[in-house]
């Protein structure tokens, strides 16, 4: 009896060790090239640039993301450094910065990911003014899509 006890613990670890390996694997799956292309794609999307604020000249003002309440680690930033200056939180901010993004969630399954994001410009006041974009996007085999944007707030 001892021996089929035994047997049935082992076999037990075994199946969860298993499992976590795939869950794993999975979590690894989307990979920080997938994050990249994910932000990329909705901060390129013409509807969310058309929210940023910009310059006298028309340009865009320096483009900040504050890492929380969603982190991106030192891959995906070290990729978007070129666009993008990731700060801890709004304290680690420049006193000018015009806006800034905060991703509230991004969940990949499979070839979906949905993401919400809001994007905060101080008015030189206690309130903000907050734009939420909540977006889901496609990955077609070579590059993630916006398919689906839903604006809220301003």
């Amino acid at each position: 009896m001892k021996m089929n006890t035994y047997s049935i613990q082992t076999m037990k670890i075994a199946i969860t060790a298993i499992l976590l390996f795939f869950v794993l694997a999975n979590a690894q799956a989307q990979s920080d090239a997938d994050k990249v292309q994910v932000i990329q794609a909705l901060t390129d999307h013409p509807i969310v640039v058309g929210n940023f604020p910009t310059q006298a000249d028309g340009s865009l003002h320096q483009r900040y993301i504050i890492n929380e309440p969603y982190s991106f680690d030192a891959g995906v930033q070290q990729a978007l450094q070129n666009v993008f200056v990731f700060a801890a939180n709004e304290s680690a901010l420049p006193a000018d910065a015009a806006s800034w993004l905060m991703f509230r969630y991004m969940e990949f399954d499979g070839n979906v990911a949905n993401v919400y994001v809001n994007l905060v410009e101080p008015q030189g006041g206690e309130f903000p003014e907050i734009n939420s974009f909540e977006a889901q996007l496609q990955y077609n085999g070579s590059h993630w899509q916006v398919t689906n944007l839903t604006i809220g707030g301003k």
